[in-house]
């Protein structure tokens, strides 16, 4: 599942954008008694989590300057890398591993949790792509024309066009995960989940 995936939507020069979601654990953690932050609950039995990381670097360079002392400036690579690493699954260790308990929580976390979390995750560089297109950054062919005392300016002010946009879709991004993670944990989903176990085996 690890890889970078692409979406139809093509990144404007000079935007390089990558979103890698890590592997599903193929073993899951089994070590605690109460997994996930809050020890009780909804994590009582199992828990998972998709950390999301976000990391921007942007490469200038610029021809000789003009006679007036302009000269053209201009971004050689814009790199947006968005990584959903770790990815964590744990399983209660109350349940032996293989009884129903466990096979049923390993499911539920894995198919309602973390393959829908990088569904979305993966769904969001189309809606970044699109966002980052609209912010027109100088390329190699077409430069802008500047004065050199002028140029951090320029990097800061496109700099932070790109810093808003880019938490916007974050924001959005981890909205539509928290959303479905409580969806797929609600009480009456939960009541699915207990069902397929005897209660014995829940104790």
């Amino acid at each position: 599942m690890g890889g970078n995936v692409k979406s139809a939507v093509t990144p404007k020069d000079p935007y390089r954008v990558n979103f890698t979601p890590a592997d599903i654990p193929s073993i899951p953690d089994h070590s605690m008694q109460n997994p996930g932050p809050s020890g009780g609950g909804a994590n009582r039995a199992g828990y998972a989590r998709a950390i999301l990381k976000k990391t921007v670097t942007v490469s200038w360079d610029n021809g000789p300057a003009r006679a007036d002392g302009m000269v053209p400036f201009f971004a050689t690579a814009v790199n947006v890398d968005f990584v959903l690493d770790p990815i964590t699954v744990a399983i209660s260790s109350d349940y032996a591993k293989g009884s129903c308990p466990y096979r049923v929580t390993l499911r539920h976390e894995i198919e309602d949790h973390v393959k829908p979390y990088i569904k979305i995750f993966l769904s969001y560089r189309e809606t970044l792509v699109n966002q980052l297109n609209t912010i027109t950054y100088p390329t190699k062919s077409t430069p802008t024309w500047i004065k050199p005392k002028s140029i951090t300016a320029l990097q800061n002010a496109l700099g932070e066009r790109l810093k808003k946009t880019i938490l916007d879709v974050v924001s959005k991004l981890k909205a539509e995960m928290d959303a479905d993670r409580e969806a797929k944990d609600s009480p009456n989903a939960y009541k699915a989940i207990y069902r397929q176990c005897s209660p014995d085996e829940w104790r």
